[in-house]
């Protein structure tokens, strides 16, 4: 893949570089008003409404009984541009665009970015990004539970149109980048997001816009030469606990070992301990806990932890109780 990679400073050096938003209908339905059927304008501008929410479905219910109205000129070319916008929609969700980052034989801390692309929509189409930034965020812990964070934003220029066959999966390297451990770290991880600017999508002789797709996360994480490479159960942190003498850097060890997948169970197994925990043994647990939630907001105030961890529990819960929800029959 031909591209070239700029690393900038900051979030803010990239403004100027980023496309402005494509025009979409709205526009078009201002300037073509006049030339539409009066009948007809209400039914467009319920169409723009549901568009703009999101509202696919409904949308595409409004959209077809404008079309069974058999619409002429500027209203057929109205109707077509929101077709487009709702066809591009569904090929999104047909997408399955991810990053993966695999480490450099022989180069400890050296990885490999590569884009990993599929799709489902029965159809060969071709993928064409006018831009692309990849964004880095790295995270150095100590055994205290110290973090020190960065975050390296990267231009690829240049980006190439991705060709999608059916039943295949594409991979594109994107660029290499390297983790160096600062003297004292316990864990270093690294997290990569591929942002894709105004991407167009070809199927066959048909170009349709592709906004919002979406890219899967790589993250890696580099251990500390002396810490064991075998995964740690997340059951381990709450028998550790349970010991009469709990020391911080102990903690931290083992929460840097959890799989990544294994974060978020973790989590809710430390939450009703928490609940009862005493603040001295808290204040050992913040650390761990930042490492395990990927976020730092509740700094280090060990009440504040409590309270994050217990509105994640109730967000949890009102979660499951919306997805277990069943919605009674309609009456006739």
């Amino acid at each position: 893949m031909r591209s070239s990679l700029l690393l900038c400073l900051s979030l803010s050096a990239l403004a100027c570089r980023t496309p402005p938003p494509a025009a979409g209908p709205a526009p078009q339905l201002l300037a073509t008003r006049g030339a539409i059927d009066p009948e007809k304008i209400p039914a467009f501008e319920l169409l723009h409404l549901a568009v703009m929410a999101g509202e696919n479905e409904s949308a595409r219910r409004i959209l077809e009984r404008l079309l069974a109205r058999d619409p002429r000129g500027p209203a057929l070319e109205l109707a077509r541009a929101y077709e487009r916008i709702l066809d591009g929609r569904a090929l999104v969700t047909a997408l399955d665009l991810r990053l993966v980052a695999e480490e450099r034989a022989g180069q400890p801390g050296a990885y490999d970015v590569f884009l990993l692309a599929s799709q489902g929509t029965g159809e060969a189409l071709v993928l064409r990004p006018r831009g692309a930034r990849l964004r880095e965020t790295v995270v150095a812990v100590d055994c205290d539970g110290t973090e020190n964070r960065r975050v390296g934003v990267g231009v690829i220029e240049d980006i190439e149109e991705l060709p999608l066959p059916v039943g295949e999966q594409v991979r594109r390297h994107l660029a290499t980048m390297t983790l160096s451990a600062p003297a004292g770290t316990l864990a270093i991880r690294a997290r990569w997001y591929l942002e894709l600017t105004t991407v167009e999508a070809r199927l066959a002789e048909r170009s349709l816009p592709a906004a919002d797709v979406r890219v899967g996360v790589a993250e890696r994480v580099r251990l500390a030469a002396f810490l064991p490479p075998a995964p740690v159960e997340p059951a381990e942190l709450l028998r550790y606990l349970r010991e009469e003498q709990v020391r911080g850097p102990a903690l931290m060890e083992r929460a840097v070992r959890i799989l990544p997948g294994r974060r978020a169970e973790a989590l809710d197994l430390l939450t009703p301990m928490v609940e009862e925990m005493s603040v001295l043994t808290l204040e050992l647990l913040v650390g761990p806990l930042r490492w395990l939630a990927g976020t730092a907001i509740p700094g280090g105030d060990a009440e504040a932890w409590r309270r994050w961890l217990s509105a994640r529990a109730r967000e949890n819960t009102r979660s499951e109780e919306a997805g277990a929800l069943v919605l009674p029959a309609s009456r006739r």
